[in-house]
């Protein structure tokens, strides 16, 4: 439960409140549509079963009728016909051929009529074992007397007896008749010394294999008519054959003689659905075969319509409840993302709401937090952007005396040893150097006018040293005009100057000429204007000085002006105090090799590529001295 409250707990409030609305509506619309679901089917399944035994017992009443019918029309036929009949069947061999004839002329009428009133007779035959009358449409069968139907007719003596369907055996026909025997000896004033005479009426097994097709029960349905012992006969289709033959399916309905005619029977996966009801006839029985699943096929419309309705109703209650935790936590997120840009800085955008409740509280008491925080850091602002100011003329003034205390001892001493010239350019580039240092003010400069800075310092340097070193610089199309913070390429060639070249002097076996390359290109993958300072000195332990930098700080005494790095830390700080963490800076060290320092700051995303450069070559430059 723990575990589960703290799943839940890490959720939004809005998913949480979803969820619990989702949770209450599928409880509600699940249980309504298995309560619903399941009396519907209920109800269906028992109006499915009160139909299927209705239209078999209506089968059974209309068939019992019919058949009853026909025994009417034997009746009539033993009215009608009564006297000829008579003396037919009372021949004990007596007869002549004429008298035959005329008997025979005289039944005609009665044989037609029952042929002709119910269509289920096909014809009527008169057996006596000296002659047999028939309707003339038809001929006999000469071998009658060998056939099952007559062994079968024989023997009965005392009732009317529908015979089991059979092919036509008394004329041959062709056709599946039901024959119906009559024996005479029933008529009480018949004398006879024979009593093998019977009446012989051949029904029409097609006109109730058609009445049985007709009822329509299902696609897969059967229904036939069995005997007393559950023999199947007179079957509208072969589907369950095999089955109508099973000795457990015949035991089984004749097992079932109680209300109700019905029960199921199961056949590998299927299930059966049987309903029977008696005919009255010969205790024979009208049997149908369901598939179960065929029967209640409406139960699939109501399952379907309840899963839709039950879909519905869910989406429904998605769609409602998504709205109503959205109508409580669209504010609760407006806020939260107006905290959450509060947390990086922003403050522009105060909480709009007009709710009086809860929420717009919450949100008057940020609107007043936000407010106060601004105040705040508009006083923070204008104290650091004072001491910034200080700062920055602090860390000038550290680079600017000593540099110039050297310049100027360089110059008085060529004046007193009278090189015109070489006074002439140290002044020239002496006030170059410090035109491009003010820059009228301000801290921002071009790139073109930073490197014109640092030559007009290494021509100052080089006329008072003299050829102990060469320098070129370098910049790349377009690099020219892109922004960048003064004084901060001078520091570091100052550095190689001092430091760099001086191990390069004192080194045995080294030549003492030293080289400094200053390069200046644009990344456009990152977007980033690398300027880098490289020399051939002594180098330095990357280690140690990036120590030094990670713990140096802006305003804090870094130390003597000899101190190795001291120029470096006055530009890394100034380069972090304006541009933050887009500012980087790159070290590589090779003693007497190459020694590089590389520094990368935000610059133009396309620089153009044919800005003019105020120092002496159009871009490319190379300049080598």
């Amino acid at each position: 439960m723990k575990r589960l409250a703290a799943v839940i707990n890490n959720r939004t409030l809005r998913t949480r409140m979803i969820a619990v609305c989702l949770l209450i509506a599928v409880s509600s619309t699940g249980l309504m549509a298995f309560f619903s679901y399941s009396r519907a089917s209920e109800l269906v399944q028992n109006q499915a079963y009160h139909e299927a035994s209705n239209t078999v017992n209506q089968a059974a009443i209309n068939l019992n009728d019919r058949l009853r019918n026909v025994l009417s029309q034997v009746i009539n036929l033993e009215t009608s016909s009564r006297d000829p009949i008579i003396e037919a069947i009372s021949d004990e061999g007596n007869l002549t051929n004429s008298d035959h004839a005329r008997i025979s002329s005289l039944l005609q009428p009665g044989l037609a009529s029952v042929r002709l009133r119910e269509p289920l007779i096909l014809s009527a035959y008169i057996y006596h074992p000296t002659y047999q009358y028939y309707d003339f449409l038809v001929q006999p069968n000469p071998d009658f007397i060998h056939t099952r139907t007559y062994q079968e007719a024989e023997q009965i003596k005392t009732e009317d007896r529908f015979l089991t369907p059979r092919l036509d055996e008394v004329f041959g026909s062709g056709k599946r008749v039901i024959p119906l025997v009559v024996p005479f000896n029933l008529f009480n004033q018949v004398v006879s010394s024979d009593d093998r005479n019977f009446l012989l009426i051949n029904l029409d097994e097609s006109a109730i294999l058609a009445y049985l097709q007709s009822l329509n029960l299902s696609r897969q349905s059967m229904i036939y008519i069995a005997t007393t012992q559950g023999q199947p006969f007179s079957w509208s289709e072969s589907r369950y054959q095999n089955l109508l033959h099973s000795p457990d399916f015949q035991a089984r309905l004749n097992s079932e003689r109680q209300l109700p005619k019905n029960f199921e029977y199961g056949q590998g996966d299927q299930v059966l659905y049987i309903n029977y009801a008696d005919l009255g006839i010969n205790d024979w029985k009208i049997v149908s075969l369901q598939l179960k699943s065929e029967l209640l096929a409406g139960l699939g419309d109501i399952q379907r319509f309840t899963m839709l309705v039950g879909f519905i109703c869910l989406l429904l209650s998605l769609v409602l409840s998504s709205w109503l935790a959205a109508t409580i936590t669209r504010p609760i997120g407006v806020l939260q993302n107006l905290m959450r840009r509060a947390e990086v800085g922003d403050f522009a955008t105060p909480f709009n709401s007009s709710a009086k409740n809860e929420i717009g509280d919450l949100g008057q008491s940020f609107n007043s937090m936000i407010e106060q925080i601004q105040q705040l850091l508009a006083q923070v602002k204008t104290e650091q952007s004072a001491k910034r100011l200080a700062e920055l003329r602090a860390l000038q003034a550290q680079i600017n005396p000593h540099f110039l205390y050297n310049t100027l001892d360089s110059i008085y001493w060529k004046a007193m040893m009278k090189e015109t010239e070489a006074v002439s350019e140290m002044a020239v580039s002496l006030s170059n150097l410090f035109r491009l240092g003010l820059n009228s003010g301000y801290e921002i400069t071009t790139v073109a006018k930073e490197l014109e800075h640092v030559r007009n310092y290494l021509e100052i340097q080089q006329l008072c040293y003299g050829d102990t070193f060469t320098y070129s610089i370098k910049v790349e199309p377009g690099v020219a005009e892109l922004k960048v913070v003064k004084l901060i390429l001078q520091p570091l060639v100052e550095n190689s100057l001092l430091h760099g070249f001086a191990a390069l002097q004192g080194k045995e076996g080294r030549s003492a000429r030293g080289q400094i390359e200053i390069a200046a290109c644009f990344d456009s993958t990152t977007s980033q204007l690398c300027l880098s300072v490289c020399d051939n000195g002594g180098g330095f332990d990357i280690a140690e000085l990036r120590e030094k930098l990670a713990h140096s700080e802006i305003g804090s005494e870094t130390g003597p002006e000899g101190e190795h790095g001291y120029a470096l830390r006055n530009v890394h700080a100034r380069l972090q105090l304006h541009y933050g963490p887009a500012y980087r800076l790159e070290m590589a060290s090779r003693p007497y090799e190459r020694t590089c320092l590389e520094i990368r700051v935000p610059g133009q995303a396309e620089p153009t590529a044919q800005d003019s450069l105020p120092i002496e070559q159009k871009s490319p430059i190379n300049i080598i001295r």
